[in-house]
């Protein structure tokens, strides 16, 4: 029962949060937010013990670290053949579509990795219960995401 008011209590203070353009916001501060958004969404749906806890939290902050970075390097290639896209030899783009191809190889090797570590802290029901609330947590994130840009449509329309 505290799970569910803590974890409704967050996604209450972060939907209170004024909407900012993305020139304005505070990046720390929103990932911050999303850090603990996410961290009460995990621990309600896992229903980890303090234990589990204690050994869980440092290696799934370790995958997201090493995710994070794979994204990055994927936005960044992505970037490049956006900006670059009418310029590209049919060379280059192919470095840059294997470039693609060997991050996404890089990244399932990491779940792989990780797949065994989660294992060595947590019951294979647990990590499975994790990939679908990692999983819902994305769902739940796109969802706010979409209702504020309705809202924002919403509040920039003109008054005759």
């Amino acid at each position: 029962m505290k799970h569910y008011f803590f974890l409704i209590m967050l996604v209450a203070v972060f939907l209170m949060q004024p909407v900012r353009s993305q020139e304005n916001r505070e990046r720390p501060q929103n990932f911050e937010k999303f850090d603990a958004m996410r961290i009460a969404f995990i621990t309600e749906r896992l229903e980890l013990t303090s234990a589990e806890a204690e050994k869980f939290w440092p290696v799934y902050n370790e995958y997201q670290k090493q995710k994070q970075g794979l994204r990055e390097e994927m936005h960044m290639l992505h970037k490049k053949f956006m900006e670059n896209d009418s310029i590209l030899s049919d060379k280059e783009s192919e470095e840059i579509l294997s470039k693609h191809l060997e991050l996404l190889k890089k990244e399932n090797s990491i779940d792989v990795q990780y797949n065994e570590k989660f294992r060595a802290v947590l019951s294979a029901r647990k990590v499975m219960k994790l990939y679908m609330a990692e999983m819902h947590f994305k769902s739940f994130l796109l969802h706010q995401i979409r209702g504020n840009e309705r809202r924002e449509q919403r509040e920039n329309i003109p008054l005759p």
